[in-house]
């Protein structure tokens, strides 16, 4: 049998200045939503709306399971109708596959071209600028927080939208220094170009970007050497960073333009077999924006130098560590589709050839994601050679000993950021991901 739970709603439909007449539910889980008859309930079915508000009924606001026919019956005695929320009950086999069609992925192949990049360039720095500090001020409950957390997410949503995936490799290339900030910047990102991928809504990616900007505001209230800390933590000390969950969650709840992050802070060191933290939570009781975050705050990490562990991951090391932990610390489904967003050799990551020169990859190929087109920077000397592109979907005819192939991948650091920018130079406009982005199921 559910929970029954009364208490303050979450649910709550508000109307945002910045976007006259636009109403927002905030809400944590924001997916495909069916509306159906209750007499079409059946056990296993998420039940994510009702036809009159939560308040007004006993039932958990965040949600919850039909777990059995009592379950049905008392649903009926409340609403006449429901909506559910497709990826969860599919998860429970309760839907059929077909229904799953508003996550079809849109995939991004290209790198981006000199234009896209200048353009997305800007919108970090003017980002940054907004995050300095910000999570402090958040941290002292400051009002007028929550308006700058707002400019920043509208301007993630807004370049992932126009630009996809080039904020992304920006950040992950500024992030000279870690900090808070740089990672909340870098995870929101990430996170929201992972969600137009999933082909999420503006809504429901705008939702994603507070949730990963914010996810690890609990931090400020832990002491600054343990944050800034590297190496093992005593129990006591491991106590006290593993309280930033609940201590974020806290302090999101002040404000209700904060609310749909409000799960994601408290519940993104969870992990899908239930040996996460804080509350063992297992599967898709995790709420689903948090289990995306989960794998955008650990790739984040595995591949900078804020990290409390070394060596500093290449892209490709990063994505097998993530995928090593599939079903046990992150979502199954979604670490094969972060994959295929990402790709084996994620845009721009920096790979040494069978020639000895250094290239980048500059194209996925969607079909054979081991076989990407890059771009030699570098001969085998470590000198610079006018680019070249190769595909090294073309090289697989060739003889063995002929052939061009990956034989290794290097961590991002301060070179292969100054390559990357060249790279974006010498890539023309008409190579736009924008322009060049499809669609498949």
């Amino acid at each position: 049998m559910f929970k029954f739970l009364r208490r303050k709603s979450w649910r709550t439909t508000t109307t945002r200045t910045d976007s006259p007449g636009r109403k927002y539910l905030h809400t944590s889980l924001e997916r495909k939503h069916k509306k159906i008859h209750t007499h079409d309930l059946k056990v296993g079915m998420f039940v994510s709306e009702m036809d009159r508000p939560w308040l007004e009924t006993p039932f958990a606001i965040q949600g919850f399971y039909i777990y059995s026919e009592d379950d049905i019956d008392e649903v009926r005695k409340y609403s006449e109708y429901v909506y559910i929320d497709v990826f969860e009950s599919i998860s429970r086999g309760t839907l059929d596959d077909k229904d799953y069609g508003a996550l079809r992925t849109q995939e991004i192949h290209k790198f981006p071209d000199q234009t896209s990049w200048d353009q997305e360039q800007k919108t970090y720095e003017r980002v940054t600028k907004l995050t300095f500090g910000l999570l402090d001020k958040i941290a002292m409950d400051s009002g007028e927080s929550s308006k700058t957390v707002r400019t920043i997410v509208d301007s993630c949503v807004e370049s992932v939208i126009s630009n996809p995936y080039t904020l992304t490799l920006i950040a992950q290339m500024e992030r000279a220094s870690i900090n808070l900030e740089s990672h909340a910047i870098s995870c929101c990102a990430l996170a929201t170009s992972f969600g137009r991928f999933l082909n999420l809504d503006n809504r429901a990616l705008e939702d994603l970007a507070l949730g990963a900007l914010l996810h690890d505001v609990g931090m400020l209230k832990v002491p600054p050497e343990l944050v800034d800390g590297a190496g093992r933590f005593t129990p006591e000390q491991y106590g006290k960073v593993k309280s930033h969950a609940s201590l974020g969650s806290g302090i999101l709840t002040s404000n209700e333009y904060y609310w749909p992050a409000v799960d994601v802070a408290y519940s993104h060191h969870e992990h899908v077999d239930g040996g996460g933290y804080p509350r063992q939570l297992k599967g898709s009781a995790i709420p689903f924006n948090a289990r995306i975050v989960a794998i955008v705050d650990v790739y984040d990490r595995l591949t900078s130098s804020d990290s409390y562990r070394e060596p500093v991951l290449s892209p490709t090391s990063a994505m097998g560590e993530i995928y090593a932990q599939k079903g046990k610390q992150f979502d199954a489904q979604l670490v094969e589709k972060f994959i295929r967003f990402m790709g084996v050799y994620p845009l721009g990551t920096l790979v040494i050839l069978n020639t000895g020169e250094t290239a980048i990859v500059v194209e996925k190929n969607p079909f054979y994601m081991i076989l990407p087109q890059v771009l030699v920077v570098l001969s085998p000397d470590g000198t610079k050679i006018e680019p070249k592109l190769v595909d090294l979907f073309e090289e697989r005819d060739r003889a063995e000993d002929a052939k061009i192939k990956i034989v290794k991948t290097l961590p991002m650091d301060a070179r292969s950021a100054k390559l990357l920018k060249e790279a974006a130079l010498y890539r023309k406009p008409a190579q736009s991901p924008t322009a060049s982005d499809s669609s498949s199921p």
